[in-house]
């Protein structure tokens, strides 16, 4: 990390995952916003019960009095196949995004997108976003851009590997904010509503195919 003092750049910090390990990738894609950083590791392996076929992490960097601290490890749920997640990330006003290789409905590395919110310490997945035309290797994820309410997803091996990008608009399915946990909440209750809001975001993407994406509004 390089900090701008006057006309000159110093290097401020070099940073590491807490558990990482050769062959990591680990800096593969990073993004800054104020105090955070967000860096990809799209060949991590540790905490994965399903080895090669959910590699990847993404890492949250928070600057504590003048030192970067590791404040989150953000991973696919357990039971994804999100093959090289943190391929691509970014980070915007308590917002994480981060781009994978996944496989999606039998297409091999079709790409899928993961939304993370800051709910006070803790980081949530809220949103799971895929093309609605998935197709194999078109690498949706592969890159791309949060600004204000709106998520810009670049797939660039689809079209014939002549690339496209998906528009969305995130404002209303981001709203309210995801209150942290029940204490006594069974994880079960916390994977069912991952689960459910990650259909959601797929349902946003699919009913907005062919235009810019505005949700429906809910009563």
């Amino acid at each position: 990390v390089f900090r701008r003092d006057g006309v000159n750049w110093v290097e401020e910090a070099l940073l590491t995952g807490s558990d990482g390990d050769s062959g990591d990738g680990f800096g593969n894609a990073v993004a800054i916003s104020n105090d955070r950083l967000l860096i990809g590791a799209y060949a991590h392996q540790g905490g994965c019960p399903l080895g090669a076929d959910c590699g990847g992490a993404a890492f949250v960097f928070h600057l504590e009095g003048g030192s970067w601290v590791e404040e989150a490890k953000l991973m696919a749920p357990f039971n994804e196949r999100a093959h090289y997640f943190g391929y691509s990330v970014d980070l915007e006003s308590g917002l994480a995004y981060v781009g994978s290789m996944a496989s999606v409905n039998g297409y091999f590395e079709a790409g899928a997108s993961y939304l993370f919110r800051q709910v006070g310490g803790s980081w949530w997945q809220v949103l799971k976003l895929t093309a609605f035309d998935p197709n194999t290797q078109n690498w949706f994820g592969s890159a791309a851009s949060l600004s204000g309410d709106t998520l810009a997803v670049g797939s660039y091996r689809s079209e014939g590997a002549a690339g496209s990008v998906y528009m969305h608009a995130l404002a209303e399915c981001l709203s309210p904010p995801i209150p942290p946990p029940i204490p006594t909440a069974s994880s079960w209750g916390i994977v069912a509503l991952t689960v459910l809001l990650g259909v959601a975001g797929t349902l946003l993407t699919r009913r907005a195919a062919g235009q810019f994406p505005q949700p429906s509004s809910h009563d």
